[in-house]
């Protein structure tokens, strides 16, 4: 067990859980004696390190085994089908270190055909080891797989991978005294392992979605349970419905990664348990909460091609009413652009439930206003009502409700920064009540506006019949939170005063009375212009003085009610604040450093001292990470991608391995002449040699990160990937220098570690992120061994966590530049093996195919050497053109002294590329092996701009 700084504790064992938990049971219950005999383990750890007398600690022991094991537990142990080696198997499966170790070890001690007696496990076991927060993918697979052994009915192993018969476990494995733990689990435990499983899937393995609803449905419509509730009885039919739809509106939560992506899965997770509700004779009714359930996911879907058609058609003007395009538009009248969500909803008010505001709310995000007239169908991830079944709120309480909920919608339901404001005008007009999911609203309009302007800046603008959908390669309206440039004057719609900037608008926010907290407040960090304006963000929002100053100013994290402060923080907030900071990271080109008022409070709290503090946005962010150490990525990844930035100063943070080396004031000499602050950093070193200490960086974040338990997802291992890319760079830049290596010995060590072993280090953290679990437990890999896989290993997802082609692309290139031929070959082969689920994943990507053409291209590339300058007889025989070279993609010349492996040229062999062609080739969904074009054109681009 883990206890934090913040007066929070994180479970490293779920044995403390044991003790303390509160059991209705007699003193000898099974829990009661867990716990006892687990409170004894412990304490014989700790006085193993008193220095008593061996004998005497042996006799003590002794006599504490024998009052737990009295004859009174041994009798209740036998009586259902246990002994004493049971309890000390339980104890050692909650004694694991993390999550994943406990289920490896509940798995092989049931499980595990090479046991004499394989051991069984109450249920109570099982639900308690869901209860740990440091859960992984790989962990969460063994526990599903073991909950369709023990819950579904499932039989254990079958004698082949394509067996169509199962070898059905003997009861003799059981026990034979006809327990109920083994044979009939109760319907309040399946409900908490499926609520408990489906909690843990959201957060760090979306794709079990679907086969924790199978093991689920598969369990109500058991003749078991039928039989044991009466499904057929009015008390059993409403059970049965209460279930069905709570378990659809579980599967309406979203997940915490990626959830736009991973909808998908919850969409067939609903599917089939609608699907199963049908077959119910009578079929089951699905309830106001399920409709709502379905029309959240549908909501959060992406277009139907004939909703993106519908789109398509609407006018520029607003209200976008349907505008034809042809004559073969004329016949689409208004039913054809009801959405899929919408007619969720219409089906719900055919059954009988009479809309309320939040029907309102999701039919305005689905394309239909109020009045019937359309708004623009808008992806969008709605939050649940309160008291979704109950059906009558008063009426003051709906005015209320539709005078924020509501008007939030018809704020986001827009395509230009004007027709946004006109709503919120209309808002402020109308005299309702202000609530902060307004502001929020118009301010993700204006953040995104300001992202536009800043696009024309820079010459990339779309017409507006390009923004308007014109073109049905582009983003449709609705599909991201992008906003679009108005059109004409003849079809803009009016508003009588311009949008207010986003500062200004804040300041209107905060003279109405509101302030940015919880998802608000993070959203204006991470999208914060200046580090000033993130700074007055935080100071003007909910969060308390001092827990700003504390995030703000080292000097305040030494006070222990602050960190607790700091540990209650939502881990969203957390994050958006650390991404704030490392946005804000110091390049080597920077002038100064920001800096933040700090405010100190003297004579027993009620004097106030202000004072000016310079801060290293990205030292603060590591300090933080290092005193709250949240088991949450996404803070982390922030990190990770500031420090894989190019340009990044990492020179003056320290040995982050060692906290104390952070823990130095910032505190920097004001600059009088500038009123300014002198920039005080580690003395002046070449980019190359910044990017290697990056990289050094980044190999510490991610050791924090396994000390906690956290493992890298594939976003952050295209972070890491593209650090690895800027590292080998520089690596090869600073060994070539001709007196001597750049910065010591110590950066030459990294600098040989980059090259040498830096992709290798790659590949190990790939493999284990497309790691499936225990041997056996991948059908596809026990069927090309021949081994015994579990019968319900066809419904579990084959791969923890599938890659988008980004992430592959990243990694290809690494694999490429340190010319590991036979791991490319590799990867190919792994893709094509995959292909299905990759594919998959690239469809629900707005750029997915050409990211996945482009993977294609760059293997050919790397493969050939093509970005080397090609003569005029070699582009002659390629059919290449006459001019422009193809030069290597980062336009680095050949150092000199340089070997020919660190100069990224030595020939592939052709043998090789003679494998990986024809694998490309043989994978339809592909499109053959790319071409000289493509390559050509790839090896004209830019190196890829890095992560911001």
């Amino acid at each position: 067990m883990v206890v934090s700084k913040f007066g929070r504790t994180r479970s490293r064992s779920t044995s403390s859980a044991i003790q303390n938990a509160p059991s209705t049971n007699a003193r000898n219950g099974l829990q009661s004696l867990l716990a006892r005999y687990v409170r004894f383990h412990d304490h014989c750890e700790e006085r193993a390190f008193d220095g008593d007398d061996e004998s005497k600690a042996l006799v003590h022991q002794k006599n504490e085994l024998l009052q737990i094991f009295d004859s009174e537990s041994l009798t209740m142990l036998r009586s259902r089908g246990y002994d004493v080696q049971d309890v000390v198997s339980w104890a050692w499966i909650l004694k694991a270190e993390s999550a994943e170790l406990a289920a490896t070890r509940l798995w092989a001690l049931t499980n595990c055909p090479d046991l004499i007696r394989p051991r069984r496990t109450p249920v109570f076991l099982y639900l308690f080891l869901l209860r740990r927060q440091d859960w992984t993918a790989a962990g969460v697979k063994l526990m599903l797989s073991y909950a369709w052994l023990r819950f579904g009915g499932r039989s254990a192993f079958s004698q082949t991978a394509n067996a169509a018969k199962a070898v059905v476990w003997p009861r003799e494995r059981w026990g034979k005294s006809g327990i109920r733990e083994a044979s009939l689990p109760q319907p309040t435990e399946v409900m908490t392992a499926f609520i408990r499983l489906l909690r843990i899937a959201r957060k760090v393995f979306p794709e079990a979605c679907i086969s924790i609803a199978a093991l689920f449905s598969k369990h109500l419509s058991g003749s078991s349970y039928q039989t044991q509730f009466g499904i057929s009885s009015g008390h059993g039919r409403a059970r049965l419905t209460f279930l069905y739809n709570t378990a659809l509106s579980l599967l309406s939560h979203p997940t915490s990664v990626r959830p736009y992506q991973t909808i998908t899965h919850q969409q067939r997770a609903q599917f089939n348990l609608l699907q199963t509700m049908s077959e119910f004779d009578p079929p089951v009714a699905v309830d106001r909460e399920g409709y709502r359930a379905v029309a959240r996911v549908q909501l959060a879907h992406k277009k139907t091609m004939e909703e993106a058609d519908w789109a398509a058609m609407k006018a520029k003007s607003w209200p976008p009413w349907k505008e034809d395009r042809h004559g073969l538009d004329v016949d689409k009248g208004p039913e054809y652009g009801i959405s899929r969500a919408g007619e969720v909803i219409s089906k719900m008010e055919e059954a009988g439930y009479a809309r309320d505001t939040w029907e309102d709310s999701a039919r305005i995000l689905a394309g239909w206003d109020t009045d019937e007239s359309p708004t623009v169908q808008t992806r969008a991830l709605l939050s649940k009502p309160l008291m979704s079944r109950r059906v009558g709120v008063g009426i003051g309480a709906r005015v209320n409700n539709e005078s924020t909920s509501i008007w939030a919608a018809r704020i986001r339901a827009t395509r230009t920064v004007d027709e946004a404001w006109a709503c919120f005008l209309a808002f402020k007009n109308n005299s309702a009540p202000k609530t902060q999911d307004i502001y929020y609203a118009m301010s993700e309009k204006l953040v995104f506006e300001q992202k536009r302007l800043k696009l024309v800046s820079k010459g990339g603008s779309q017409s507006a019949d390009e923004s308007f959908a014109g073109n049905n390669e582009a983003v449709l309206p609705g599909d991201s939170p992008r906003v679009y440039e108005k059109p004409s004057p003849q079809e803009a719609i009016y508003v009588p005063t311009s949008p207010l900037e986003l500062d200004a608008f804040i300041d209107l926010m905060l003279q109405d009375g509101i302030r940015p907290s919880d998802r608000f407040l993070a959203f204006l960090l991470k999208h914060a212009r200046a580090f000033k304006s993130g700074v007055r963000y935080l100071r003007a929002s909910a969060v308390p003085a001092r827990v700003a100053d504390a995030l703000l100013v080292e000097e305040s994290l030494n006070r222990p009610a602050i960190l607790q402060d700091i540990g209650y923080m939502s881990d969203h907030t957390f994050a958006a604040f650390i991404h704030f900071l490392t946005r804000f990271a110091p390049r080597q080109s920077d002038e100064k450093l920001p800096s933040v008022i700090y405010r100190r409070f003297h004579l027993g709290g009620k004097a106030m001292v202000h004072s000016q503090r310079i801060i290293n946005p990205l030292h603060q962010a590591l300090r933080l990470l290092l005193t709250r150490r949240p088991f949450y990525r996404p803070p982390w990844k922030s990190a990770l991608s500031a420090l894989a930035r190019s340009g990044v100063s990492a020179t003056a943070y320290g040995n982050f391995d060692d906290p104390s080396s952070l823990s130095r004031h910032d505190w920097f000499p004001r600059d009088s002449a500038n009123l300014g602050y002198r920039k005080v950093l580690a003395p002046h070193q070449s980019d190359a040699a910044q990017d290697i200490q990056s990289w050094a960086m980044i190999r510490s974040v991610l050791r924090q990160m396994g000390e906690i338990g956290l493992e890298l997802d594939f976003a952050g291992f295209q972070i890491v990937c593209v650090g690895l890319e800027k590292a080998i760079y520089a690596a090869t830049t600073c060994i070539a220098v001709p007196n001597g290596v750049e910065g010591g010995d110590s950066l030459h060590t990294v600098a040989l570690e980059v090259l040498n072993s830096g992709h290798v280090f790659a590949k190990n953290l790939f493999k284990r992120l497309v790691f499936t679990g225990l041997p056996g437990l991948d059908t596809a890999d026990a069927a090309e061994g021949g081994q015994p896989v579990p019968a319900t290993a066809e419904l579990l997802p084959r791969l923890l966590e599938v890659p988008v082609p980004a992430n592959l692309h990243a990694f290809i290139r690494v694999l490429g530049l340190r010319e590991d031929f036979q791991g490319m070959e590799e990867l190919v082969e792994w893709m094509s093996r995959f292909a299905p689920e990759l594919q998959a994943v690239a469809d629900e990507a707005s750029n997915g195919q050409r990211m996945l053409r482009k993977c294609l291209v760059a293997t050919r590339v790397f493969l050939e050497q093509s970005w080397v300058i090609v003569g005029p007889r070699a582009r002659e025989n390629e059919g290449l053109p006459e001019k422009g070279p193809l030069e290597r993609p980062d336009q680095m010349e050949r150092p000199n002294g340089i070997t020919q492996q660190d100069s990224f040229s030595t020939p592939c062999p052709t043998e090789i590329i003679d494998r990986i062609c024809d694998t490309v080739e043989q994978t339809e969904q592909w499109g053959g092996w790319p071409t000289n074009e493509e390559v050509e054109a790839y090896c004209r681009m830019k190196r890829r701009r890095q992560p911001a």
